[in-house]
């Protein structure tokens, strides 16, 4: 397999012990500058399912950010029901 390269050159990850779920990873460009930010916010959880219905990307040199939002959900669908348009460029980026 070819290697993947990243274009950061290095990743932090910050990680709550208490329930091991990522809330923070900083990235870095190969001067060592830090890029950008993005921050898991407002996690809850579903049974033993754990969800950030914000994250937060923030882009330290442009000086933007980038906010998503989970409005609704589903856990555990089978695999059967979930149609691979939706695993599309087009669908993700709306297109479809």
């Amino acid at each position: 397999k070819a290697e993947r390269k990243s274009a950061y050159a290095e990743v932090v990850t910050f990680v709550d012990t208490t329930d091991w779920m990522p809330r923070q990873v900083d990235l870095f460009d190969s001067q060592g500058e830090h890029i950008k930010r993005m921050t898991f916010r407002n996690v809850v959880r579903e049974g033993e399912v754990l969800i950030p219905v914000v994250i937060v990307m923030e882009n330290r040199k442009r000086g933007t950010r980038t906010e998503a939002r989970v409005d609704t959900y589903e856990l555990n669908l089978p695999a059967a029901d979930l149609p691979d348009a939706i695993f599309t460029t087009e669908f993700i980026e709306g297109d479809e």
